[in-house]
C-alpha cells in the first residue's frame, strides 16, 4: 500500500510521479537506485526517502550539491520527517512530496480563536467557518471548514459558495449540504494554489457563502484570511554544450518561482580527457548578474576561453560546470555541464624537434621562443552597418561587417546580447521583434589578441498592428446570458470596430479601453473580431475565438425526464444520481430545464431535482417560449338534448250558431267519507 507519491519537475517542463511503497528509496543519477533520475546535476547516491512506522523521512547522502527541503538544506546524514507538501530542491530538479493519508477530505484541528459564527435576521440558518490556520506555499494545501445549522422547521438543501480566490484553487468535498429540520453538518474546503508564477504570494480575502438551494437573495457569508507565500524555484539550460576555445554560447534562463529572483553565475573546469589536471578557464558572462521578475526568461551570453593557450600537442577538450546560484536565502546552487575544444598552436611533434635543436642552435631557439611569446594580433573591425535606415518591427535587419583576427563575433541591439557570429562571418541578420525606436547597435569581435568593438544604428518603425485583444472571463458558457469583458489596445487607430456572429452584433469603439458586455453565446465556435484603420488607411484585423462549454447539471437521485415541461407529460428517459447532464434552455417558469437528447430529440427535467450551481445560474439560461405542450384531460361527454315539442297548430273555426242549453238545477249528493290513511283528501260537495 503506497504511503506516499513524490512528483518530480524538470527543467523541460516534464512531470514524472513515483509510488512510495518501500520502506527504503534512494535517489540519484546511478541505475542501482530505486529511482533512477538522469541529470548530471545529482549525485550517484543523492538522496533518500524511509518510512519508519507512520512517518516519512528525508536524508542527504553527502551529495555535492545538497539537498533541499522548503529552501532550507539539510545536514548530511540527518533524517528531517515530511509531513506532506514540502518542496524537495536537488540539482536541477525540483520535487513535491504528498502524504496520501493527508486527503482534502480528511477533518483537520483548528484552534477554536480561527472560527467564526455568522447568521443573519433574514435567514432560518446559520453558518460557523473554520480558517486555515498557516500561511502555506503555492504546490501545497491548507484546509477550512464551514458548518451549516439548519434552524428551521423544514428540510433544506443549502449551497456553498467560494469567491475571492481563482476557481482551480478551491475544492470542495461537498458543495452542497441536505439537512434536517435542527439539523447541522459540515464541508471540507481544500485550498491549493498551482506551483505556477501566476500564483502570486500575500494575503486574499476569501468570502465564504451559503444561501438555500433556489434562493439567490438570501445568504449568509463569512470572510477569511488566506495567506500565501512566496516560492523561489529556477530552470537553466544551455543552447549546445561544445564551444570552442575563445567561442560563446547562451545560457537560457527562467524563474518559475512566484517572486523577483536574483542569481549569481560562475564557472569552472572539471576535468580534461585523457586525465591530467584540468586547466583553469576564464568565462565571461554578459550581463554578470541577472534579476528576474516571476515567470521571467532571459538569455546571457557566456564567452569559454583558456587563461593560457595550448603551444604543442593535438585537439583537446576541457569539461566545465557552468553555475547558477541563487541569491535568496537558500543559496540553491545549479550547474549545467559544458565542453570546450582547443587546437594547440603546434603539432605535437614540434616539441621533441624544438628540445633537440635547443642544444645547437641556441639562437634559433631564442627567435623561436620570441616568435611563440609574441602576442596575437588584434581582433580589428574594418566595416559594420546595417543594410538599411530602418525598417518596419518584426522584418528582418541584414547587416554587413567586414572582421580580422577574430575567433568570435557577438552582436548586441541596446546593450542586449542578440546574436553570435564565427569569427570570419561578414554578414548577418537582426531579428527586430522585440526592439522599436532608434537601436543602438555594437559588433564585439573577440580573438587571442583580445576584443574590438563598432557600434551602429538603426530606426525600427513599430507597424500598425493590435497590440493586445483579450476576451474575459473563458470559457463561456452557452446558451446563459453571462458578462463578457473586452480589453483592447490599437495604437494610432482612428477607426476600431468589433463585430461577433449571432446575436452579438457590432460596435464602434475608441483605440484602447475595457468594455463590459451581457451575451448569450449560442455557438461553440464563437468568435470575435476586432477591425482597425489609421490616418494613412491602414487596416488590420485580429479574430480570437471564445472557449466555451456546456451547462451542466446534477441529478441529486433518480431523474425522469418528460416530453414536455410538466410531470403529467409521457416519461422519454430518466438519469442516474450524479450523472452529467447538458441542458440548454428553460420554460417560461424557471421550475424545468431542456435536456438535449439522442437522435435530435429534447426532453424536460424539474430544476428541483438538479444541482447547476457550480456550472451556471439557471435563471440566466435562455428561455423556451414554445415548448411543447402537455396533454389535455380527456373530455365528458355531453348528452345531446331531446327535441323541444313543437306547440300544436290551433284550428280556427268561425262561430256557429249555438242553441242555448236548458238550466239545470243541481241535485245535491250525499257526503262521501275516505277512511283515514287512505291518502286521499276529504272533500265536501259544493252547496253541502
Amino acid at each position: 500500500m503506497p504511503y506516499g507519491r513524490l512528483d518530480v519537475f524538470f527543467p523541460d517542463g516534464m512531470v514524472k510521479s513515483y509510488l512510495l511503497n518501500d520502506e527504503s528509496i534512494s535517489l540519484g543519477r546511478s541505475p542501482g537506485n530505486t529511482i533512477p533520475l538522469d541529470t548530471d546535476t545529482i549525485s550517484r547516491y543523492h538522496m533518500s526517502i524511509t518510512r519508519q512506522g507512520e512517518a516519512t523521512f528525508v536524508t542527504d547522502l553527502e551529495s555535492a550539491n545538497g539537498t533541499f527541503v522548503d529552501g532550507t538544506r539539510l545536514p548530511t546524514n540527518a533524517p528531517q520527517q515530511l509531513l506532506g507538501g514540502e518542496e524537495i530542491l536537488i540539482g536541477e530538479l525540483i520535487m513535491i512530496f504528498q502524504e496520501f493519508d493527508q486527503s482534502s477530505t480528511r477533518p483537520v484541528d483548528v484552534p477554536e480563536d480561527l472560527t467564526q459564527h455568522v447568521q443573519s435576521g433574514e435567514a432560518n440558518f446559520s453558518i460557523d467557518v473554520e480558517a486555515p490556520e498557516i500561511a502555506f506555499s503555492p504546490g501545497t494545501h491548507a484546509t477550512a471548514r464551514v458548518r451549516v445549522t439548519n434552524a428551521s422547521s423544514n428540510a433544506e438543501r443549502f449551497i456553498i459558495e467560494i469567491s475571492g480566490v481563482p476557481r482551480d484553487w478551491v475544492r470542495m468535498d461537498r458543495p452542497d449540504l441536505e439537512l434536517g429540520a435542527g439539523e447541522d453538518d459540515e464541508a471540507v474546503i481544500s485550498f491549493k494554489p498551482p506551483r505556477h508564477p501566476d500564483s502570486v504570494p500575500g494575503n486574499y480575502r476569501v468570502l465564504v457563502s451559503v444561501r438555500p438551494k433556489g434562493q439567490t437573495e438570501i445568504r449568509v457569508t463569512a470572510e477569511m484570511l488566506l495567506r500565501i507565500l512566496a516560492f523561489s524555484s529556477f530552470g537553466m539550460a544551455l543552447d549546445r554544450r561544445q564551444v570552442a576555445a575563445g567561442g560563446s554560447l547562451r545560457l537560457h534562463l527562467h524563474n518559475q518561482g512566484s517572486s523577483i529572483l536574483t542569481l549569481a553565475l560562475g564557472g569552472r573546469s572539471v576535468a580534461i580527457d585523457g586525465g591530467g589536471r584540468a586547466p583553469k578557464l576564464r568565462f565571461l558572462f554578459t550581463p554578470p548578474q541577472v534579476a528576474l521578475m516571476a515567470g521571467e526568461r532571459q538569455v546571457v551570453n557566456v564567452q569559454v576561453k583558456p587563461r593560457w593557450r595550448l603551444l604543442f600537442g593535438t585537439l583537446r577538450r576541457v569539461t566545465f560546470d557552468l553555475q547558477v546560484r541563487s541569491s535568496d536565502p537558500s543559496g540553491f546552487l545549479v550547474a549545467a555541464r559544458g565542453y570546450m575544444t582547443e587546437q594547440a598552436r603546434f603539432p605535437g611533434w614540434a616539441a621533441p624537434i624544438a628540445a633537440a635543436a635547443a642544444g645547437g642552435a641556441a639562437l634559433a631557439l631564442i627567435a623561436l621562443l620570441l616568435l611563440l611569446l609574441a602576442p596575437p594580433p588584434p581582433p580589428g573591425i574594418a566595416r559594420f552597418a546595417p543594410g538599411v535606415e530602418g525598417v518596419l518591427q518584426g522584418e528582418p535587419l541584414p547587416l554587413a561587417f567586414s572582421v580580422s583576427n577574430a575567433d568570435a563575433l557577438a552582436l548586441s541591439a541596446n546593450g542586449t546580447p542578440v546574436a553570435t557570429y564565427a569569427g570570419d562571418a561578414s554578414s548577418g541578420v537582426l531579428d527586430t521583434a522585440g526592439l522599436q525606436g532608434a537601436v543602438a547597435l555594437e559588433l564585439a569581435a573577440s580573438g587571442a589578441g583580445g576584443t574590438a568593438l563598432a557600434t551602429a544604428s538603426v530606426f525600427i518603425d513599430a507597424p500598425f498592428t493590435v497590440s493586445a485583444f483579450t476576451i474575459a472571463p473563458q470559457p463561456l458558457v452557452l446558451h446563459v446570458r453571462q458578462p463578457i469583458t473586452l480589453s483592447w489596445n490599437i495604437p494610432d487607430a482612428t477607426i476600431v470596430r468589433l463585430t461577433g456572429g449571432g446575436a452579438f452584433g457590432t460596435f464602434d469603439l475608441p483605440a484602447s479601453g475595457e468594455r463590459t458586455f451581457d451575451f448569450t453565446p449560442e455557438d461553440p465556435n464563437f468568435a470575435l473580431q476586432i477591425t482597425a484603420t489609421n490616418a494613412a488607411g491602414e487596416t488590420v484585423q485580429q479574430l480570437v475565438t471564445v472557449q466555451t462549454v456546456n451547462p451542466v447539471c446534477l441529478p441529486d437521485g433518480p431523474v425522469q425526464i418528460y416530453n414536455a415541461p410538466g410531470e403529467t407529460a409521457p416519461v422519454i428517459a430518466s438519469a442516474s444520481p450524479g450523472e452529467q447532464m447538458i441542458v440548454d434552455a428553460r420554460d417560461a417558469s424557471g421550475e424545468w430545464l431542456r435536456v438535449p437528447l439522442a437522435g435530435g430529440v429534447w426532453g424536460w427535467a424539474p430544476l428541483a431535482r438538479l444541482n447547476c450551481v457550480g456550472n451556471f445560474n439557471p435563471a440566466a439560461l435562455t428561455v423556451d417560449s414554445n415548448p411543447p405542450p402537455l396533454p389535455s384531460a380527456t373530455p365528458s361527454k355531453t348528452p345531446t338534448p331531446s327535441a323541444t315539442p313543437a306547440p300544436p297548430t290551433l284550428t280556427l273555426t268561425p262561430a256557429a250558431t249555438l242553441t242555448p242549453m236548458p238550466t239545470l238545477t243541481p241535485t245535491p249528493s250525499p257526503a262521501v267519507t275516505v277512511p283515514p290513511g287512505s291518502g286521499f283528501i276529504t272533500a265536501t260537495p259544493a252547496g253541502g
